[in-house]
Formats: structure tokens, sequence, C-alpha cells
């Protein structure tokens, strides 16, 4: 698939859910700048390419007659890393250009403005925004969070094409902020292979003028893998970090903890003995595309560059380097060297086989630490098991069904492989697999929780409500057949819906916490009395069901920004304390007779 080809699909998919979106919620206007940046925010975050899940926060407004925008960001677990988004959105007919210029005057500076006003202790920005919205709670936090950064990014999303990806640092109130693009482009290199590691390009020659020594085995046979061993300098291994962070460690490998315990004993060694830092530590196993081995006159082999590197296994020593560095700029890490392992997979392998490679490569290789089972979830048997009953089931019109992505990117991977042509893409994501009827794995989990009466702990995101429902998810495995997956994916229809159906005028903050509590409440109330199996035959909600929850919405939400007393929504619904309070809210009694409900 070309750029324009893909450019074309995307424009195709934002125009269909714009449609969707309009029709379910007539009561607000939706814009398609909002249907591509959700898209674009879900495909980074997948890639490990944004600080956290991202919570919008629209912002557009003039504040002493210069133009304030934003429309989303993104903190980190630990509070060191924060992304502030704006979506430059144009859907044309075709990609357009954008300058520099524009980029750097009329886009970046009004997100940049944002951060300035919101840290300006002499501003009164803050007081100028609406006190419900989620742009003002947001200023306000920033405040007491912005000593705390340690990484503060700009990222501009947008459907055009830039020059430039990357632009100078801005200083403001003490601390460097990015600017970088994600633009078309970008989008398209990083979708083309399903796979965000085609992106991390490793070129010795270029960083140090020599290759890495190493001892190369190559590939046997066209079923095996070829092999390096070499000794990576810590310098290396500090600059592929703070380049790209998560997205050099295997997706589901866990990330950076803290400096305690064993990392402690690996910043010691980088402090006290560099040199011996080899000898102590374990070392790396890094799977790749490719790498260029060059022969020397001596018989000896060097590695010029690796195509396609990730870290299954040493992602706490690579951090660990990283941070030591960040945290005391005066360690030299010239003299720390790190065994590395490398395995080349080659990109001529069928994408199912690596996946499978690359996860037993991970857990085989991780056996002498203590990991966490849930760092492999997209492996085990419900998220198998499940994906594999998503393949077999149709809707009632049988033409149609549902996409469960176990696997991050496997969505586009399936329309890349199955709709070569824009009329065969057309055809699968309008009457086969729609992106609406996409369900990923951590949205799955946030509907069980929700649907199972936790809406605390979907209230976390994604990822971590997965994870702590993974014991939950493993009892239910022997449950799984046609008649489960068809409840859950009910289930799923009225979450879905629920979230756009609340989403502007009824809620004008955290929807998607107002729409977990709504259903969660729902749930105690009507659970044995709702017809799941008629929400499944019509694929969708009633309209007098969607007036009843945006009913509810309203007299929930105003019920929740009482009980919040000032703090963000999103946050307050993270506590279980704060469920047991909200169960005291009761539902209105029912204004019309509702098809899916048995009064």
């Amino acid at each position: 698939m070309t750029i324009e080809e893909f450019y074309e699909s995307t424009i195709q998919e934002v125009n269909e859910t714009y449609n969707e979106q309009l029709i379910e919620s007539s009561s607000t206007y939706t814009y398609k700048e909002y249907v591509y940046l959700e898209s674009v925010l879900a495909f980074l975050l997948d890639n490990a390419m944004i600080a956290g899940e991202a919570v919008p926060c629209y912002c557009n407004t003039v504040y002493k007659n210069a133009r304030v925008r934003l429309h989303a960001y993104a903190i980190s677990d630990d509070s060191s890393q924060l992304d502030l988004v704006i979506c430059h959105y144009l859907g044309e007919d075709k990609i357009e250009e954008i300058s520099d210029k524009v980029i750097k005057e009329g886009i970046a500076k009004p997100g940049l403005r944002f951060l300035i006003e919101s840290v300006n202790e002499r501003s009164n920005f803050i007081n100028s925004l609406e006190k419900s919205g989620d742009s003002y709670i947001f200023a306000q936090s920033l405040t007491g969070m912005y000593n705390k950064l340690r990484q503060i990014r700009l990222l501009i999303v947008t459907d055009g094409k830039t020059k430039s990806k990357f632009f100078k640092e801005t200083l403001v109130n003490g601390k460097n902020v990015r600017v970088e693009v994600f633009d078309i482009e970008r989008f398209y290199k990083i979708s083309s292979e399903g796979k965000p590691r085609d992106e991390i390009v490793v070129d010795f020659t270029s960083l140090y003028g020599f290759g890495m020594p190493c001892v190369y085995v190559p590939q046997q046979s066209s079923s095996e893998y070829a092999y390096a061993l070499t000794a990576l300098p810590g310098e290396v291994l500090y600059t592929l970090y703070n380049k790209y962070k998560d997205r050099i460690l295997e997706a589901n490998v866990r990330s950076f903890l803290s400096a305690r315990g064993k990392n402690a004993g690996i910043q010691q060694t980088i402090v006290e003995a560099p040199t011996r830092f080899m000898a102590y530590n374990n070392g790396l196993v890094i799977v790749a595309d490719s790498v260029v081995i060059k022969s020397n006159e001596d018989g000896t082999s060097s590695i010029l560059q690796i195509e396609g590197l990730q870290i299954v296994n040493g992602g706490q020593t690579t951090a660990t380097i990283f941070f030591t560095k960040l945290n005391n700029p005066s360690i030299d890490l010239g003299p720390v060297r790190v065994a590395a392992k490398i395995i080349v997979i080659g990109k001529e392998q069928e994408e199912k086989l690596q996946e499978e490679f690359i996860g037993k490569v991970a857990r085989y290789a991780n056996t002498q630490n203590p990991v966490k089972e849930s760092d492999f979830l997209a492996h085990s048997a419900f998220q198998v098991k499940f994906e594999e009953m998503s393949q077999t089931i149709y809707c009632p019109d049988s033409i149609g069904r549902w996409f469960y992505e176990r696997a991050a990117g496997s969505y586009n991977t399936f329309l890349s492989r199955e709709g070569r042509t824009p009329a065969k893409r057309k055809a699968l994501t309008t009457n086969v697999i729609p992106r609406k009827r996409l369900v990923k794995k951590t949205d799955l989990g946030l509907s069980i929780a929700t649907w199972e009466g936790n809406p605390y702990l979907a209230c976390l995101g994604g990822e971590k409500c997965l994870t702590r429902y993974k014991d939950k998810l493993a009892e239910e495995v022997e449950l799984i057949d046609a008649q489960y997956f068809k409840r859950r994916i009910a289930e799923y229809i009225i979450f879905y819906h629920t979230f756009y159906y609340l989403r502007g005028n009824i809620c004008k903050q955290s929807p998607g916490v107002v729409r977990i509590y709504l259903l969660s409440l729902i749930s105690k109330k009507y659970r044995d009395k709702i017809n799941f199996d008629q929400v499944w035959l019509n694929q969708g909600v009633s309209e007098e069901f969607k007036e009843q929850i945006q009913i509810w919405g309203k007299e929930l939400y105003d019920w929740m920004i009482e009980q919040a007393n000032g703090k963000q929504l999103s946050e307050y619904g993270k506590t279980q304390k704060n469920w047991e309070s909200l169960q005291q809210f009761e539902l209105s009694r029912i204004k019309k007779k509702i098809l899916e409900i048995n009064t």
C-alpha cells in the first residue's frame, strides 16, 4: 500500500466513523478532527509512543489577543513525563504539505501558550476558562505537577505532511519543551508493517565511526535465525532509551519500575565500578529485523547497523542506565559495557510466527527474574480463545463480524493484507469489519470490569485494568463459547455507544468516567433484566434506551461533580472508597418502555 492509498483509506474511515458518531450523538456536534485524533492517540498508545493514556482536554480560546489551543494530554505513571497534544486535521482529497513556518507559528505557539500561561503565577489565564471544563482542572493541576516533570513534549498530530518532524526545544519556566510532529508520513511508515520497531535503526558507524566487534552465527536454514553476540557501550543504550523510550522494549515486558531492589544494584555498579558492569550484569536479549555485518581482514566480524531493534530482556538494565545518567549528568558511561545477544528474526518471516517466536524469547529470557504473568497477557489462554471465537462468529446479517485485537496493530495489518486495493479496503471497513466493530483487549477489559461492578478498576485505564483483571478472566476461559462471546460483545456495544451519548453537552468533563460509573449502576440495578440478546441482534441500542442513558448520565454527572468537590473526575473515579459513596446515587424512574430492559 502506498502512502496515498493509506491516506485515502484513513480519511475514508474518519468520514465513516464521523457519520456514525453524528447519528449516535445527535445532541452534540462532533468534529472530524476528534475522530482522527482518537484513532491516532490509540495507535500511539498501542505503540508506546506517548507518555500514557491520553485524556481529552479541549481548549480553543483567545487570551490577551493570542490564540490558545489544546486537544489532549498524557502523563506517565511516575508523573515525570507530560505530553500536550494538538490536532491539525485537514481532511482534503489528497495529502497536503504543511510548511515548518505554519507548524511553528500557527500550531505550536498556541499549544505552548496553554502551558506558559498555566504555569505563570502572575497570569489570570486559568480563571478565564470554564470552571467545569477539563482544560480548567488540568491547567490548575499543572502548577502542582510542574516541578516534578523531567520531560515535556508538545505533540502535533496532523493528516498533512511536514518537512520537519522535530523542532527546536522551547524553554518554559525553566524546563525545555520538545516540539514534535506525528504527520501522515510517520503514521504510514509505522502502520505499514504493523510494527513500531521499524523506525528504530542503530547505525554504529554514524555514532562511533566503527562497528561493534561481535561473534556472528549466520542463519543455518530458512526456518532458523541468525545470532550475534556483542558488548554494547552504555552510551549507546542511553542514547537509544533517550530517543525511543519504551518503544525499544518488547510490548509485553515490564517497563522501568524504580531504582530500588535489583535496579539499585545496577545503579551502584555504574557509579562505583563501571568497568565491571559486564561482569556483574546478566546483559540483554535483543530481537532485530536485520543486521549489517562486516567481515574484517583478521577474520573477526563487526556489527555496522541494527534495524528493527527491540529489547525483550534487559529493559530494567537499559532504563536504569538512562535514569542514572539523567539524574547525575556528571557520570561517565564511557567504561560501561553491556553483554548483548542479538537474535535476527528476518523481515520475511510470517507475522504470526514472528509474534509467537518473540513471545517465547521474551518469556524464556526473563525466567531468571520475577516477571508477572500479566506482562504476557496477549498470549494468555483467555485472549487467544476469545480471539479465535471472534473469527468464527458472524453478526446477525451473516456478512459482518467483530474483530478482536489481541495483539496491538493486528487490525491494521489485517486491512493491509486483505484490503490491498482501495475498493477491497472500503468493502472491508464498510460491510465486514468497520472500525466501530474493532475491540481491543484493553477495551474489552474495561467493559467487563464495568459490568461486573468494578468501575474504580476501569477508571485506572485499559492497561492497568486488564492487569488487575487477569485472574478473573483466567477463570472464565472454559466459559468462552458462542453465547459467552455474544454476551460480552453486547455489553461492549452498550459500553461503546454510551460514551458518545454522554460526550459534549451532557458531560463537559470526563464522559468516559461518567459512562463507566453509570453502566456499573445500571448493571447493579438491572443486570438480570437487561436483554443482551436483543442488543446483539440489533447490533446497537434502541432510541428509548439511548434517551434514558442520557437522562441518567446528566443526573449522575451533576451528582459526581458535587461529590468530587473540585477534583478532576478522572482522578476521583479511581478509588474503591468513592465507588462505595457513589452507590448511594439512585437511578431515576425509567421514563418510557425500553426494549432492552424487562421491567
